[in-house]
């Protein structure tokens, strides 16, 4: 597994047009072409001057267009230990039947 930091100056938010979680979802998805999602990422946020996302993957992410990614290769026997600690964000949604509209779960769902 690699483990990569994308980091993003105004200056590059500016040129990858971040301006919502939407946007920051493609300009990951574009550092991994192709139809396979072999990798996380967690957006550690940030403000007007810098943001940082970490992100888990089985190959290395390609450059991106503006920004800087640093990658390093996890050893296998640290994917081995029986427990971790670790932060998860989600954004889950659903979608009605026979509708291509995703509706975000806010609160329980009892679907």
């Amino acid at each position: 597994m690699i483990a990569s930091v994308l980091k993003l100056d105004r200056k590059a938010m500016k040129v990858l047009q971040i301006t919502d979680l939407y946007s920051i979802h493609k300009t990951i998805y574009s550092l991994f072409p192709g139809n396979k999602r072999e990798f996380l990422f967690y957006d550690q946020g940030g403000d007007i001057r810098s943001r940082s996302i970490l992100i888990l993957s089985k190959v290395p992410p390609l450059l991106a267009a503006a920004g800087e990614v640093t990658s390093k290769r996890i050893p296998d026997e640290f994917l081995e230990e029986h427990t971790y600690a670790f932060r998860v964000q989600l954004n889950p949604i659903v979608r009605l039947a026979g509708s291509r509209k995703a509706k975000p779960v806010v609160g329980k769902y009892m679907g």
